[in-house]
């Protein structure tokens, strides 16, 4: 009984916690995070795909953010979306694909410009104080 309220609280604070895009410089427990295709197409839907490698559940949530690739360094894209408050969680060794229109992003936040573009998202391992953030690069041509 103490355990599972113990997992439910470190739910509650992984899932309440304030989102941030700010990205660390650590190196992730091997979570990679890719956009397939990595074009975007007026007419096609993008797969944002999450594979977790390590021996560890991964918990993570809806928000991400826009950056796109100006002069030599990334900006972020104000965008104002509403966030749903929903805790995913990704098992030890497995894949998940999600389906987002990123051209329809782009087309409301950044004008359709052509160039890099990344999503950045922050993922949280249970019980361990510092989340890791990662970016998956895609092209607006």
């Amino acid at each position: 009984m103490k355990r599972k309220i113990l997992i439910i609280t470190a739910l509650f604070l992984i899932l309440t916690g304030s989102f941030s895009c700010k990205q660390k410089e650590e190196s992730n427990e091997f979570i990679t995070m890719q956009v397939f295709p990595k074009e975007v197409s007026i007419n096609s839907l993008n797969k944002l795909r999450i594979e977790n490698h390590t021996k560890k559940d991964i918990s993570y949530g809806s928000p991400f953010c826009l950056e796109y690739f100006y002069e030599n360094e990334w900006i972020a894209i104000q965008h104002e979306i509403t966030w749903e408050d929903i805790g995913y969680i990704l098992k030890a060794g497995e894949t998940t694909e999600n389906r987002m229109n990123l051209y329809a992003l782009i087309e409301e936040f950044n004008g359709s410009k052509k160039g890099k573009y990344r999503i950045i998202k922050t993922f949280s391992f249970m019980f361990k104080q510092q989340d890791e953030i990662l970016h998956a690069e895609f092209e607006n041509n």
